[in-house]
């Protein structure tokens, strides 16, 4: 018999809507969180797979109303925060 692990790759640290920062929610605190529910319901890892259209250098790729005015954060510290964490990284 295979052994099975219950996974969740689609995570959302910030949530969309007005007022959400990365400050707010990329933080250990929020991180344990999720573990903590994840545990709970069984979930052996996490990762977190943010919106593109948050991040500044995705304005390289397309220049879409939506992505301008939303497109704040920096890819490279939403990286670096992860990897310091046990969430696996992604975008989408």
């Amino acid at each position: 018999m295979l052994g099975l692990m219950l996974t969740d790759y689609h995570l959302h640290l910030r949530p969309d809507g007005d007022g959400t920062s990365f400050e707010r929610h990329f933080t250990g605190e929020n991180v344990e969180r999720y573990l903590g529910a994840a545990a709970a319901a069984g979930i052996e890892e996490l990762g977190v797979s943010e919106h593109v259209y948050r991040f500044r250098a995705a304005l390289d790729l397309w220049r879409h109303p939506l992505w301008v005015e939303n497109a704040v954060d920096d890819l490279d510290a939403y990286c670096e925060f992860v990897r310091g964490t046990p969430l696996r990284l992604g975008i989408e």
